[in-house]
């Protein structure tokens, strides 16, 4: 059969199943033992369920392409977190790097800083020094890292009372 024709008859089919059971109104017209739409019941609910089946799959569709856009969107940012972890991992080993030159010991996560005033200093060629007015009264003790406002300016070598 020709594409229009059967074009037409689906038309025509579809016309008379809404000219027989109107939206939200009774039959039009009625048969012995019961109304048109009661023998037409099978086939409107599997019309309207192909019709729910393919917006369901539409929507589904369109679901799938938001989840890929969001699956792009992760891998980027996973990619990310994985170079900072790589930045993160290499400073720890320049650390434990410094540490060991400097013979500084681990800090405990939970170290309280002691501020102290330098009271003398002895700045000769070989070992420049500072004295503070904080000892072991203050938890000072040998092998403390001197920080500064801008970072490590040495250690604790001696500790006095």
């Amino acid at each position: 059969m020709n594409k229009s024709i059967l074009q037409v008859l689906l038309l025509l089919l579809i016309i008379t199943i809404l000219s027989i059971t109107p939206p939200g109104g009774k039959p039009l017209f009625t048969v012995i033992g019961g109304t048109i739409i009661d023998s037409t019941k099978s086939i409107i609910f599997f019309w309207w369920n192909l019709g729910r089946t393919i917006e369901d799959w539409g929507s589904a569709i369109t679901n799938f392409k938001k989840v890929l856009r969001e699956r792009v969107d992760y891998k980027e940012k996973l990619n990310l977190l994985r170079t900072l972890n790589l930045q993160i991992e290499r400073l720890r080993a320049e650390n434990k790097v410094l540490r060991d030159l400097w013979k500084i010991q681990e800090l405990p996560v939970n170290f309280n800083f002691v501020g102290a005033r330098v009271i003398g200093t002895d700045f000769s060629i070989f070992s420049p020094a500072l004295i503070l007015d904080r000892g072991v009264r203050d938890g000072i003790v040998e092998g403390l890292p001197l920080l500064y406002g801008g970072g490590v300016a040495g250690k604790v070598v001696r500790v006095f009372e």
